[in-house]
C-alpha cells in the first residue's frame, strides 16, 4: 500500500450557455453598406427546459435587436403579442444612417427638419443642414415622384446656376428636359 494521498476529482456542474447574434446592414448609398453586429452569451440551468431556453434567448435577443437597430437609426417597436422587437418598416436614407452613427440626432422622416423620406444619394458630399421645407413641398417630391436627391448645396458652382439639388435619375428617366434629371432652386423672392 502507498502513503500517497488519494486523488479525487471534483466535478462543477455550471447552466448551459448559450449566444445570440443579431446583424442588420443598411445601404451607405454610396454603392456600399453599413453593417452593425451584437453577439450577446447567457446562462440557463442544466434542468432548464426548452420553453426556459426559449425565453431566455428571446430576452437577449430584443437587447440585441434594439441595441442594433438605435446604432444605425432604424426606428424600432416592441410586438407585445409576439414578444419580440420588430424593425419599422420605413426608408432608411443614407444620411439618417451616417447621423446614427456620428450620434448626432435623427429627424424623423416627413417631420419638421428631415428629409420627408427622400434618400440623398451623395451623403459624402451632403449639407449637414437639413432640407429646406421649399423643396419638400416641390410637387414631384410632395407626391413621391421623386425619391431620391443629390444635395449640391457644398459642392455646386455658383458662377453657373447650378441647381442646389438633382434628381437622382438614370438619363432619360429623369422629370426634366428630355428626361434629363430635374434640378431645384430655391424659390426667387
Amino acid at each position: 500500500m502507498s502513503d500517497a494521498p488519494e486523488e479525487t476529482t471534483e466535478v462543477v456542474v455550471s447552466g448551459n450557455k448559450f449566444s445570440i447574434q443579431f446583424e442588420r446592414s443598411v445601404s451607405d448609398g454610396n454603392y456600399g453598406s453599413t453593417k452593425a453586429t451584437v453577439w450577446l452569451q447567457g446562462e440557463v440551468p442544466v434542468d432548464a427546459d426548452d420553453t426556459t431556453l426559449a425565453e431566455a434567448a428571446g430576452r437577449r435577443l430584443n437587447v440585441a435587436a434594439v441595441t442594433v437597430f438605435e446604432h444605425l437609426g432604424i426606428s424600432s417597436h416592441f410586438d407585445a403579442d409576439a414578444g419580440v422587437v420588430r424593425e419599422d418598416l420605413a426608408a432608411v436614407s443614407a444620411p439618417r444612417v451616417q447621423q446614427a452613427l456620428r450620434g448626432t440626432p435623427v429627424a424623423t422622416p416627413g417631420g419638421g427638419g428631415g428629409t420627408g423620406g427622400l434618400t440623398i444619394k451623395n451623403a459624402d458630399e451632403a449639407s449637414p443642414e437639413p432640407l429646406p421645407a421649399w423643396l419638400l413641398n416641390e410637387k414631384l417630391i410632395k407626391d413621391g415622384t421623386i425619391t431620391a436627391i443629390y444635395d449640391r448645396r457644398l459642392t455646386r458652382d455658383a458662377s453657373r446656376n447650378q441647381a442646389w439639388f438633382a434628381e437622382a435619375a438614370r438619363k432619360g428617366e429623369g422629370h426634366g428636359k428630355d428626361g434629363s434629371a430635374k434640378g431645384f432652386w430655391p424659390p426667387k423672392d
